[in-house]
């Protein structure tokens, strides 16, 4: 299976789109904590942190 970083646009799409369809919350496990997408703060933290885990995971399957 393989891996590749989508671009900071599609994520923005995806969380803008979950915005539109009043998806109120999106909850982080780690540190028990909810953002709302209606705040623009927690929207962009949302789209970094999906960003993040998107390089990770590539970064995991191509360990070079």
């Amino acid at each position: 299976m393989s891996a590749y970083e989508v671009s900071r646009n599609h994520i923005g799409f995806l969380v803008n789109l979950g915005h539109q369809l009043q998806i109120r919350g999106v909850n982080i496990a780690d540190n028990y904590q909810t953002l709302y997408l209606d705040d623009e703060h927690d929207r962009a933290y949302v789209a970094n942190e999906l960003i993040a885990q998107n390089r990770t995971s590539v970064a995991h399957r191509y360990r070079q």
